[in-house]
């Protein structure tokens, strides 16, 4: 993700406009937090699975 980002920028020659800028931002806050709850879900009905 990261890496995209970086080449967007560089694409851009550095500039992106704040509205990108926020939406990308959006996107991924959104994506790691699922990711995260996800985990913590499995992580959790894998704790109750062993007792």
């Amino acid at each position: 993700m990261a890496q995209g980002i970086l080449e967007l920028k560089e694409s851009r020659n550095g500039a992106i406009e704040p509205s990108t800028e926020l939406s990308i931002q959006y996107f991924l806050d959104r994506l790691y937090m699922s990711r995260i709850s996800i985990r913590m879900l499995i992580n959790q009905h894998s704790k109750w699975l062993k007792h």
